[in-house]
């Protein structure tokens, strides 16, 4: 079993910002306008909109968007960090 090259490292986010992880089943969900993929530029403008409300409810969010655009090729996994002001 060839395992992938695995590297780490260390990032400092400033305060207020967000960090979002997310598999490629979420850019390529038909989401966007006129039923484009959604793309990254969409999750960032999503995001965007989205920036005073809580971690949990952007990825809520983000699903909600993903179903009510239909079925699916792929499943998707996203995840979202924030750091807030002190």
């Amino acid at each position: 079993l060839d395992l992938p090259l695995m590297d780490e490292g260390s990032l400092d986010l400033p305060d207020g910002s967000l960090l979002c992880l997310f598999t490629d089943g979420l850019t390529e969900a038909n989401a966007g306008p006129g039923g484009d993929q959604l793309e990254a530029e969409g999750v960032a403008q999503a995001l965007a909109g989205w920036c005073g409300m809580a971690a949990r409810e952007q990825c809520k969010r983000l699903y909600a968007m993903v179903q009510q655009a239909g079925e699916q090729q792929d499943d998707f996994t996203v995840g979202i960090a924030k750091k807030e002001a002190v």
